[in-house]
């Protein structure tokens, strides 16, 4: 499992699946979500330009960078 380079409460990132439908995604299945909660090197407004929300959570507002999306149900 990767890890971050400094892992403390500063510099770290995350990963979760949330159940289809949470905080109003809409979705086919689950949502993953991962996000940085601060870059050590490269200014995060540069790399932040669409971040992911959904309806009754705005996942950008908790990280410095995040990428989300939903997996297709099989």
């Amino acid at each position: 499992m990767p890890a971050d380079p400094l892992n403390d409460e500063e510099y770290q990132y995350r990963y979760r699946v949330f159940p289809k439908g949470s905080f109003a995604c809409s979705a086919d299945g689950p949502t993953f979500v991962l996000g940085v909660r601060k870059l050590e090197m490269v200014s995060s407004k540069k790399l932040q330009e669409h971040g992911f929300r959904c309806p009754e959570r705005d996942f950008t507002q908790e990280f410095a960078w995040v990428s989300g999306n939903s997996y297709p149900e099989h």
